[in-house]
């Protein structure tokens, strides 16, 4: 496999900014503004299913040391909410722009809709190199709604399902020594 040192070098950058602003950056404590507690609760969601994921996923959390391997990510998502958060907060401009966002990514969900059965399977295949032009067309639009959160979120759409049936208070119940939640 060939090595993408472009790749490597920006995670380096952004993992050790990230890192360092991870502990300096706060969340509002008292959001005033809807756009903001949008953003806590979609954070707070997120940080839920990453830690189902390190649990599960061994090249991150070792269980015979019950040590997490790999926290960049967690940073790198404490960063972008606590940022979004603050700018929310304390700037209108900002705060229309966060609100944009939102709305877009609802029409571009909602334009998954018109597209065709190989289209999704295409952009499936592109994203996560999951090739499932085997199946017919009218599985696909069976499990339409299945195969666009395949498109969106390969396995993650499977751990948010977890995370809404609450498996991560059985996580915190088991893993005592690892706090979730807001750093």
């Amino acid at each position: 496999m060939k090595t993408n040192y472009k790749l490597v070098l920006m995670k380096t950058f952004i993992n050790v900014g990230a890192k360092i602003l991870s502990k300096v950056l706060k969340f509002p404590k008292n959001p005033k503004y809807y756009h903001t507690k949008m953003l806590m609760e979609e954070y707070k969601i997120l940080k839920k299913v990453y830690w189902i994921e390190v649990y599960g996923n061994h090249q991150f959390y070792e269980p015979k040391t019950k040590k997490i391997t790999d926290g960049n990510f967690e940073n790198l998502l404490d960063v972008s909410f606590k940022t979004l958060t603050f700018l929310s907060e304390n700037d209108p401009y900002y705060r229309s722009w966060i609100g944009l966002i939102f709305r877009l990514t609802y029409e571009q969900v909602r334009n998954f809709n018109e597209i065709s059965p190989n289209l999704l399977r295409q952009i499936i295949r592109d994203s996560w190199l999951m090739d499932l032009f085997f199946l017919p067309q009218k599985v696909v639009k069976n499990g339409w709604e299945d195969f666009i959160e395949i498109a969106l979120t390969n396995d993650l759409g499977n751990l948010y399902k977890i995370e809404s049936n609450k498996a991560h208070e059985i996580i915190v119940k088991n893993k005592k020594n690892i706090k979730i939640g807001e750093k």
